[in-house]
């Protein structure tokens, strides 16, 4: 089905997000539940788990402003990279549709954010999402990144996910 890893032009390929925005290196694992052909969210999808690679470079246009002096990557900017490596739980049924289909999704919520430590250049920012619940448009993620084994971030997501055929209105 779905080969691993999930390289840079790929994921470009998959993402609308562009320079400086798009942060997911490549995807390094993905485990699906559910039927992939059915996009719409259901209770079959829980547990699907996505985890994604971000290799935080010193040349990040970021670091110009924050902070000249002590660099480190802006928690929302780690929050934004675990939020594109949800949207990869839908990869594999948007690869598997006879139709060109499309998607958009909306980050309609946090909660419960914690800022372990710092993310600084030369980390390996590993990301973790899994599908905590998934009903029809509105999917909940429990997200977490680490550099070293080690937690740096932790939330959980709330997306509001919109499906379109080409030709179609959206759902």
């Amino acid at each position: 089905m779905t080969t691993m890893p999930i390289g840079a032009d790929e994921v470009r390929n998959f993402l609308p997000h562009r320079f400086p925005f798009l942060m997911i290196d490549r995807v390094i694992e993905m485990d699906v539940k559910g039927d992939v052909v059915n996009l719409a969210g259901n209770e079959s999808k829980v547990g699907s788990k996505i985890v994604a690679v971000k290799m935080i470079s010193q040349n990040e246009s970021v670091f110009q402003g924050h902070f000249p002096s002590r660099s480190i990557f802006p928690g929302v900017m780690t929050l934004e990279a675990l939020a594109q490596t949800a949207c990869f739980t839908l990869y594999p049924g948007i690869q598997v549709q006879p139709q060109k289909t499309s998607f958009q999704v909306a980050l309609v919520g946090m909660n419960d954010v914690k800022f372990r430590r710092p993310v600084v250049p030369g980390d390996r920012l590993v990301l973790e999402a899994v599908v905590k619940k998934a009903r029809t448009s509105i999917w909940v993620f429990d997200a977490k990144a680490y550099v070293d084994d080690k937690v740096v971030c932790e939330t959980e997501l709330m997306a509001q996910i919109s499906f379109s055929v080409e030709g179609e209105k959206s759902v």
